[in-house]
């Protein structure tokens, strides 16, 4: 006989996670057309500790990213 099995755990499998995934999007202008533009970036973001002060940190450095990039 077949094994029964449901959504949710097939979702669960493997190990228990500890983070979660927030995308954040940057808006730039291009240098070139002056147009605005943006830049996706996915960010694992820990369940224990200050989550708040984890992506104000990813922000910033996404930013300097863009900055020294563009």
């Amino acid at each position: 006989m077949a094994k029964k099995q449901s959504f949710e755990s097939k979702t669960k499998k493997g190990s228990a996670v500890d983070y979660k995934v927030i995308k954040l999007v940057f808006p730039y202008k291009s240098p070139k057309t002056n147009s605005w533009k943006y830049a996706e970036k996915f960010v694992k973001v820990p369940l224990e500790g200050n989550e708040q002060q984890f992506i104000d940190d990813s922000v910033k450095s996404g930013l300097a990213y863009l900055e020294n990039h563009s």
